[in-house]
């Protein structure tokens, strides 16, 4: 089981088959990441990075891409 903090954080990882449903993230940074074959169903992402990431045979339904507080 990998729990992810959904308060900011720094994210070096291989997500294989990974479903992630009604998350909502502020301003992490997910660096270098591999997301392969991944499900995102309802997630907010406000002020998320994703840097040097792949996404590979991913699905994202009903998300969100929004900016932090900050803006």
């Amino acid at each position: 089981l990998y729990k992810l903090s959904p308060f900011g954080g720094h994210v070096t990882s291989v997500f294989v088959s990974t479903s992630f449903a009604g998350v909502d993230w502020y301003s992490g940074l997910f660096n270098v990441c591999d997301f392969l074959g991944c499900e995102f169903e309802g997630c907010t992402f406000r002020g998320t990075s994703f840097p040097h990431c792949r996404f590979v045979d991913c699905r994202f339904s009903d998300c969100r891409f929004v900016p932090d507080n900050l803006g």
